[in-house]
């Protein structure tokens, strides 16, 4: 059984009370919850929620497993988080065209706030428009035409 998996669909029976829109809102069919819960019940040799027809309560000990896990559960998202978004950097070639007006109104004014992003892999520059001229300065690119890093 992979617990953490069967922690968050716990968690997401007891926010939506039912197994049903559990299912839907995690995209698996409801057998696949109904399943891994009961897993998680085995595993932990107690019952967490009491189900009926009509409705799912959450237990004595399956609401001090709730707030628990929801706890984890949100460390592990911030873990990850934290980890990916520090490894990830732009890399490639990105290649942009697009009207005069468009990068004069819109993509000029805003492209030095972008940059400082990319200190870390500085990128190279080339601009087609004879009235466009890119440089390096010390706080990042200076573009010519009145708009400055």
């Amino acid at each position: 059984m992979d617990q953490l998996a069967a922690m968050r669909v716990f968690a997401r029976v007891v926010e939506t009370g039912n197994f049903t829109k559990a299912a839907n809102a995690l995209n698996i069919p409801k057998t696949t919850v109904t399943n891994m819960v009961q897993g998680l019940e085995a595993h932990l040799r107690t019952t967490l929620l009491n189900r009926t027809t009509r409705r799912v309560m959450v237990t004595t000990d399956g609401a001090l497993y709730y707030e628990r896990a929801t706890q984890i559960l949100a460390e592990i998202d911030e873990l990850d988080g934290s980890v990916s978004s520090a490894n990830v950097q732009p890399s490639g070639r990105l290649r942009v065209e697009m009207a005069g007006m468009f990068a004069d109104k819109i993509i000029i004014p805003n492209l030095c706030d972008f940059l400082p992003a990319l200190s870390a892999n500085p990128p190279r520059y080339r601009c087609r428009r004879p009235s466009c001229r890119l440089h390096r300065r010390e706080r990042g690119l200076c573009l010519a035409r009145g708009h400055t890093a």
